[in-house]
């Protein structure tokens, strides 16, 4: 179920978190609705398997963690380039359950990535494959 709120960037398929401190625009959905969607192997499966992923940015309302730490390793090493939006544990989380940006980091560089989470409350950060990972490369 979407969670739609009066503000079109709060809307989300995860609970708003009614302790937060700093997203309290977001309070008080004005209904629930239910939306398609496509998940991680939804995406590959239309891909062809030899082509790369340069870049991948997303945001996806306090999903991103979620999101990218179902991504497979087979998955990962297509990818060169992850941008996502994640909060910091200084910060109250927006959304229940939501992942910090240590979190989804430390499991983007036990997968090959470098990069490192940006200040602030939910800031947009930027992790690169390292060289030498073995990014697959597509022959046209």
């Amino acid at each position: 179920q979407m969670h739609i709120s009066r503000v079109a960037g709060c809307s989300s398929l995860m609970t708003l978190n009614a302790k937060t401190r700093w997203g309290r625009f977001c309070l008080n959905a004005l209904e629930n609705r239910t939306v398609d969607g496509l998940t991680i192997e939804d995406v590959d499966a239309l891909l062809p398997a030899t082509v790369p992923i340069h870049y991948i940015k997303m945001d996806m309302q306090g999903l991103d963690g979620k999101i990218i730490m179902s991504m497979t390793p087979t998955f990962l090493a297509r990818v060169r380039a992850i941008e996502f939006e994640a909060f910091n544990p200084q910060c109250t989380n927006l959304y229940e359950g939501q992942l910090t940006c240590p979190q989804i980091a430390a499991f983007l560089t036990r997968n090959g990535f470098e990069g490192k989470c940006q200040p602030g409350c939910e800031p947009t950060s930027k992790f690169v494959a390292k060289e030498g990972r073995g990014v697959i490369h597509a022959r046209l």
